[in-house]
């Protein structure tokens, strides 16, 4: 008779790349996953989860998961075993290296599966030699540029003080959705009667919580926010005392919001002037006042100077360094608390930065040498760089491509060869996240599956078997890696022993970002936009393509990860076209009905989608949510590879749009489209 396996309860943390970073509790069994549930003693996630938790468990069993690692054979795959998968990778990367040089080689990495152990991939290359690296983001880059130029870093206030705010901004964010726990910490304020505005130009379920809803055209934030700025000057709303003390370039920033007066930025915005005036006159006078902003409204060609418009409006009005304030974007405290692991100070490669968004361009073009290698971990770019029908071109055309994945992606259908990778439940690893103070030393709730490994595991071994295997630490567990980059907390008394099945707050984090008035800037001050900066042409209006697409994340799914589930959330089948929103109002003066058939059409791609008119929605706006698989139901087919203005990131949101409706033709059943 066989005894049953004893159940065992561990502490580990989500990670994807979401605000909250969850902290788990994971039942287990044996090699079974049984149950996973927020841990009730963390003070910020407080023991709920959103539904991704449990998909994640769904993945970590699914017969669909990678089980041994994959090489093809002409038009099949071949199973094949570790050693002899390491060794194909290794003669790959021997031969590219030999042939062309090492910049021939590309290792493109993402945030699909976080943790502090997974940058060990960048010291492997650090050691290997100079490489093609991307560079920028497909996320959020642009923001943090941003406000690197304004305040010299990446802070934002703890959660916590969100509760002594007298009025809330939330500027393309949605909370309720996407960062669920920051939800609970803006009740308190709202109790006490601070109100909440909501600026977005979807009406999402963040949007319909608030007090006031305003809904911009896609793209003009950089103008609302400067017309904000022209009353809050032209009114003598300024906080003159904190302007003279922690603030350069203020003229400039006078001048410049002077161009863009409310009833001006009516017309570029669709925002009424009175709404904008009062608007401004209402956060400037609800000191302390806090903006919650969002990564949307940065991928846009004037994305970073957008938000710098916004972080304006904290400085002047004094709303930066005080409790219930702040201009919160996201933080890099924790992320630059670690002791570097990669060895790039020490080594310092000359790698060759390639931008993100423009990946695909990049591959096609460069030259002495081109890229003809590719290693590609804990992303998707096939289906999550913009361009998709470029993107495609491009990885095709490699000689070489390796990918490390749970499952058979988009861009793994394309490679070579395939390494299977361990699930969150099987890895030791510490997660940290850009919202809030917390730190998880995460613990493995069940041994790793059978022919999958992890991605140390994997790096380790490449070097190895390359002759790097000493330098790289090849012989190092996970928990000695901790120890090594927790070693800057340990003043603090944060190390692997204590930390590994626990979760703590660094306690140097600070509850209120810049309390202590003193900036990273040359200047030692907020630096305001203006100083050299022009504004953008207005815009020109293409009558070809009347609408902007915008590609949010779905509160079910992140990126490319689940996308499923939005589909069965929305009510169409997993195979069937994506749901594309359109405003209820305006689908009715077109003719259009729910359900109906139409294409997507921009000047990259074309998508067939499913018409779901809904209310609130800017008018001049269609949603296709992110993700999806090629060919079938990814919005990426759409969206431009453009660069944001600073910061490398990408601009998916300049996409002009336009619908056509689906007809059947009669000869062959081919079908046809007209404008909607």
């Amino acid at each position: 008779m066989t005894m049953p396996r004893s159940k065992r309860t561990v502490r580990t943390a989500c990670p994807l790349n979401c605000w909250d970073t969850c902290t788990w509790l994971v039942e287990a069994a044996g090699r079974r996953v049984l149950t996973v549930r927020g841990d009730p003693d963390h003070p910020i996630t407080q023991g709920f989860v959103c539904p991704k938790a449990q998909y994640q468990v769904e993945r970590h069993h699914s017969p669909r998961r990678l089980r041994t690692p994959l090489l093809r054979n002409g038009e099949r795959w071949q199973t094949i075993g570790w050693d002899a998968a390491i060794d194909e990778l290794a003669e790959r990367l021997d031969r590219a290296r030999g042939k062309e040089g090492s910049l021939s080689i590309l290792s493109y990495w993402d945030a699909g599966a976080m943790g502090l152990l997974k940058q060990l991939d960048l010291r492997f290359w650090n050691l290997f030699g100079p490489i093609s690296v991307p560079t920028g983001s497909l996320c959020w880059s642009a923001g943090l540029a941003a406000q690197q130029a304004d305040f010299g870093g990446n802070l934002a206030h703890d959660p916590t003080d969100h509760a002594a705010s007298n009025f809330i901004l939330i500027w393309g964010r949605n909370p309720i959705d996407t960062n669920v726990h920051l939800w609970p910490f803006l009740r308190p304020a709202r109790e006490r009667g601070a109100r909440m505005v909501v600026v977005d130009p979807v009406a999402t379920a963040t949007a319909r919580q608030a007090d006031l809803h305003i809904s911009p055209r896609p793209g003009s934030d950089l103008a609302l926010a400067l017309a904000m700025g022209c009353v809050i000057v032209d009114e003598d709303l300024v906080d003159a005392e904190y302007v003279g003390s922690h603030v350069r370039g203020f003229e400039d920033y006078c001048r410049l919001c002077r161009q863009f007066p409310p009833e001006q930025v009516e017309a570029k915005t669709g925002v009424g002037a009175g709404v904008i005036r009062e608007l401004a006159r209402e956060y400037a006078r609800s000191r302390p006042a806090t903006i919650l902003m969002g990564y949307g409204l940065q991928r846009y060609a004037w994305g970073g100077a957008a938000v710098r418009a916004i972080d304006a409006l904290a400085a002047i009005t004094g709303n930066v360094g005080v409790a219930g304030g702040g201009a919160n974007y996201a933080s890099t405290f924790i992320s630059s608390s670690f002791a570097d692991l990669t060895g790039q100070a020490e080594r310092k490669p000359r790698h060759r930065p390639v931008p993100r968004p423009k990946l695909a361009q990049h591959l096609q073009e460069l030259d002495d040498p081109p890229i003809t290698t590719a290693v590609v971990a804990r992303s998707n770019p096939v289906a999550q760089l913009p361009n998709t029908g470029r993107t495609l071109e491009a990885f095709r055309s490699l000689d070489f491509l390796a990918v490390i994945d749970f499952t058979l992606t988009d861009t793994a259908e394309l490679a070579d060869l395939v390494l299977p990778a361990t699930t969150v439940f099987e890895e030791t690893d510490v997660y940290f996240c850009s919202w809030h103070n917390y730190l998880t030393g995460a613990e493995p709730a069940v041994d790793p599956e059978p022919g999958c490994r992890s991605d140390l595991e994997i790096y380790a071994a490449l070097a190895t078997r390359l002759g790097l295997g000493e330098a790289f630490g090849s012989h190092w567990t996970p928990r000695e890696w901790i120890e090594e980059a927790l070693q800057p907390l340990a003043a603090w008394g944060i190390t692997a022993e204590r930390l590994l099945g626990q979760s703590l707050r660094h306690p140097g984090a600070p509850l209120v970002a810049w309390q202590d008035g003193r900036f990273l800037t040359p200047s030692g001050k907020v630096e305001l936009l203006g100083p050299g900066f022009s504004p953008p042409p207005s815009p020109q209006v293409d009558e070809r393509y009347p609408f902007r697409l915008v590609t949010p994340q779905h509160r079910r799914t992140i990126h490319s990860q689940f996308y499923e589930r939005v589909q069965e959330a929305l009510g169409v089948p997993e195979e069937g076209p994506p749901a594309v929103l359109i405003n209820d109002r305006l689908a009715s003066k077109l003719g259009l009905f729910a359900g109906e058939r139409v294409c997507a059409v921009s000047p990259w791609g074309r998508l067939v989608c499913q018409v779901r008119p809904v209310p609130g929605l800017n008018p001049d706006t269609l949603v296709i949510y992110s993700g999806g698989r090629v060919g079938r139901t990814c919005a990426n087919v759409l969206t431009p590879d453009r660069l944001t203005d600073i910061g490398l990131g990408a601009a998916y949101y300049e996409c002009p749009c336009r619908l056509e409706r689906e007809s059947v033709m009669a000869r062959g059943g081919e079908r046809e489209h007209e404008p909607a």
